[in-house]
């Protein structure tokens, strides 16, 4: 399909890449390309999936914070920077945030904003903001990636929110009426979970009738952000479900994703039957994780944060 063709004339440019990435890695430790800094623990979700939502932060960092992270020549080479949360879009400073990270991160090429899609009118503001910064800062794009669960009741179970479904499609449908104004980046974003699993194609199905692209990425169940794990153990796999999983994807699934997410997800299913991955995990070398949400000890500097 387009997606795959589209992403097929990029593979020179990513085997280049990853040549030289992986090569100076034989002679020093190259920074970070990709950066996802948690702006706050706010959540408008109710998440079955994650309880940052039951223990929001009382405080959050400054911009002017935030700004020293930035300047901390860890990040100098950073090219795509993600915004996620909690709720990112709750952050009523988030533009100036965004303005900030165009203004210290020197090669900076994409800001990425994770959004629920709960509030239409709040994202669409917020996502017009971005869009002014990257107008006036031509090396700047922008994504946006809106979280699709299920279809109707599977998504609102999962996101704890009567009607949460509805409210997501009004959010797609207000960015795709922007898109047509202004250039960005607009994917829908499926977690896949015990929950779901057997939902994947009638989402799959939806995102291509409104024409939205679409990637799959697999349930977090580490303690950042699911705390009482024992307590919620139909958030796990089975091994039965693993298999079904596997031939879901196989039978309805990797013939329209993108060639990356498709090679991810054969990667860990491979992994997960016990073989080795074929591809080398970008994220121990090419990604770091600020927070932006905790505090600060007595003997630390905003720059500690960076290193926690």
């Amino acid at each position: 399909d387009k997606f795959v063709f589209k992403d097929l004339l990029k593979l020179p440019v990513y085997f280049w890449n990853g040549i030289k990435y992986h090569t100076t890695d034989r002679l020093f430790t190259p920074k970070p390309l990709t950066a996802n800094i948690t702006l706050t623990h706010r959540c408008n979700s109710r998440c079955i999936t994650c309880d940052r939502w039951k223990n929001p932060s009382p405080t959050e960092l400054e911009p002017d914070q935030i700004t020293q992270i930035f300047r901390n020549p860890l990040f100098s080479s950073i090219n795509n920077l993600s915004l996620s949360g909690g709720e990112a879009a709750l952050r009523e400073d988030l533009g100036e945030i965004a303005q900030r990270a165009v203004n210290f991160l020197p090669k900076l090429r994409e800001i990425t904003l994770f959004t629920n899609g709960l509030e239409p009118e709040l994202i669409t503001e917020q996502v017009k903001i971005l869009l002014q910064i990257a107008r006036f800062k031509e090396i700047c794009g922008v994504n946006v990636y809106v979280s699709v669960d299920g279809i109707n009741t599977i998504h609102d179970k999962i996101h704890g929110i009567q009607g949460a479904f509805e409210r997501v499609s009004e959010t797609i449908n207000r960015l795709q009426q922007l898109q047509k104004l202004v250039t960005f980046n607009l994917s829908a974003r499926c977690t896949v979970q015990p929950l779901n699993m057997y939902d994947l194609l009638p989402i799959l199905n939806f995102s291509r009738h409104i024409a939205l692209p679409l990637s799959f990425a697999p349930l977090n169940t580490s303690n950042v952000f699911i705390k009482d794990r024992e307590e919620n153990e139909f958030l796990t796999f089975t091994m039965a479900q693993y298999r079904d999983l596997n031939n879901i994807f196989v039978r309805d699934i990797f013939p329209y994703l993108t060639t990356s997410n498709r090679m991810f997800w054969k990667d860990l299913f491979l992994n997960i039957g016990g073989d080795e991955r074929k591809m080398p995990c970008n994220m121990l070398r090419y990604y770091v994780n600020p927070v932006s949400y905790t505090h600060l000890r007595a003997h630390e500097t905003v720059l500690d944060l960076v290193c926690r």
